[in-house]
Parts: structure tokens; C-alpha cells; sequence
């Protein structure tokens, strides 16, 4: 797990916040904490720097963990999210992750903490690490497609079976067969004569 370059603690509390800041910078020496005690900070912290992590309790005055989540989820939608609070109750709780927090911890029992941080800062990579492979894969798939799509040439890709992978458009013209009509049939079967298919064939 990559360590935590920012986490953002929204609490309405400074001394629960402190310390719940010096707890946390025993695991992580090296991030950098930042506090809110209600909705204006929280928002213009969100608003202002990228962090890695939110950790918000579930009642503030005049606002509530639910609509920082909503506000998180808006302006970061990726951003991992924790209720961190001693009010929330099983039916809180549901709601939360329903809203899309990520995990919720009961301050009464503050051990879990640091493994839900863990945990949900591990599985935020791996969502980044496969977004970025889909990516990856997608650009690479239109590249192929851009290529295929503009060679002069004949390109037909099968499997060892000889059954169609890929038909450009060059190859649609030369034979008179569509990409749709080409793609899991065999080669031999559309492009060969019967006779050549046949003695092919008798030689396996």
C-alpha cells in the first residue's frame, strides 16, 4: 500500500481531532494532516487540496458526516471516505455505505481505525490500478483499430485453428466479404476452393 500523503479529519471537536491526528501520525510520520471543524473549512479544504483520505464524524452542528460524503463524492468522486464517530448505529451505518462511504468505525472502539484505513486505502489503489488498465487496454484496442482500419494492405488474423480473429477493411474489399461475415468462421471455408479445402484437408 502506497503510504498517505494527505488525509483530511472533518470534527467539530479540536481536542477529538488532535487527537485523532496524533494517533494516526504514529502509522504515518510522513502525512500531512489537515482538520475541519465544520461545513465552510471542510469544503473549502476539499475544494483547495487533493488528499487521500477523509475521516468525518457523523454529527456536526449545522451539518452532517452524510453531507460531507455528498460533497466529497462531488468534487472527488474517487476520494476514499470514513465515518469515524460514537453516535452511528447500525441503521446509520447502512445508510452510510449506501451514500458511498467507504467504511465507518465506531470511536469507542478506535483500534479499528488504522485497519479500515488500510483496507480502504488499499482497495482505492487497486480501482486506480484497474481504471488504469482499462484504459490502457482501451487505447491500445482503438490504436489497433485505427491501424487496421487504415492499412493498404490485407490483414486477416486468425487463431490456430484458422478461424477469423480480425478482417480489415482492405481485406473486405480484395475478398468481397464483410468483417461480419468473416470473424469465427474459418478462412478455408470462405476464401478457398472446395476442391483445394478438400485435399488440404487429406493431408492432415
Amino acid at each position: 500500500m502506497k503510504a498517505p500523503g494527505r488525509m483530511l479529519i472533518l470534527d467539530d471537536d479540536p481536542l477529538s481531532a488532535e487527537l485523532l491526528k496524533l494517533k494516526l501520525s504514529g502509522e504515518w510520520p510522513a502525512c500531512a494532516f489537515m482538520t475541519a471543524a465544520g461545513q465552510e473549512d471542510f469544503e473549502a479544504a476539499i475544494r483547495k487540496d487533493a488528499c487521500d483520505l477523509v475521516i468525518s464524524d457523523y454529527l456536526i452542528p449545522g451539518y452532517s458526516g452524510l453531507e460531507a460524503l455528498a460533497f466529497a463524492r462531488k468534487q472527488c468522486p474517487d476520494i476514499p471516505f470514513i465515518i469515524f464517530s460514537g453516535t452511528i448505529g447500525d441503521e446509520v451505518a447502512v445508510e452510510s455505505l449506501k451514500a458511498g462511504a467507504n467504511d465507518y468505525v465506531l470511536k469507542d472502539r478506535p483500534a479499528r481505525l488504522v485497519p479500515a484505513i488500510r483496507h480502504v486505502l488499499n482497495h482505492a489503489e487497486e480501482s486506480r490500478r484497474r481504471k488504469r488498465a482499462e484504459i490502457g487496454h482501451k487505447e491500445s484496442e482503438a490504436l489497433k483499430s485505427a491501424i487496421m482500419d487504415a492499412a493498404l494492405d490485407c490483414i486477416i488474423v486468425m487463431d490456430d485453428e484458422g478461424r477469423v480473429l480480425e478482417f480489415n477493411p482492405a481485406a473486405e474489399k480484395t475478398f468481397g466479404y464483410s468483417h461480419g461475415e468473416m470473424v469465427g468462421r474459418f478462412l478455408a471455408e470462405k476464401i478457398m476452393p472446395a476442391e483445394l479445402r478438400a485435399r488440404q484437408q487429406g493431408r492432415r
